[in-house]
């Protein structure tokens, strides 16, 4: 049904929600990933940057769950922090950083640069 619906706002919810709170029971995390991330082009197409930016939110969690490479999570969370202190995201900000913080620990760069 949701893939007869043709609008980009519409499909950037759903590719946020129908992972979040349905398929993450039944599904491997990170194979839910590219469809989560489905939703970030769409959102910007649909006029929809606040799930856009929950569906990048929501993939780098599902990024850090299904053990994808450290190194690229922090440069990808720092892309997106950037993009949500943009819009005004503030709490979806808030979220991010625990996450960001466990990275920057895990690869031993806290007390570094935060770019790097």
């Amino acid at each position: 049904m949701v893939n007869r619906i043709e609008s980009p706002a519409f499909e950037a919810k759903t590719s946020f929600w129908v992972p979040q709170f349905i398929l993450h029971r039944t599904q491997p995390w990170a194979n839910l990933i590219p469809m989560t991330m489905d939703g970030y082009p769409s959102g910007m197409k649909g006029g929809s940057p606040e799930h856009r930016l929950y569906c990048a939110c929501f993939a780098l969690f599902l990024s850090f769950f299904a053990s994808r490479p450290l190194d690229g999570m922090q440069k990808e969370t720092f892309i997106y922090i950037k993009q949500m202190e943009e819009y005004g995201q503030k709490f979806t900000i808030t979220i991010l950083q625990p996450l960001l913080q466990a990275i920057m620990n895990l690869r031993d760069t806290s007390s570094g640069s935060k770019t790097e």
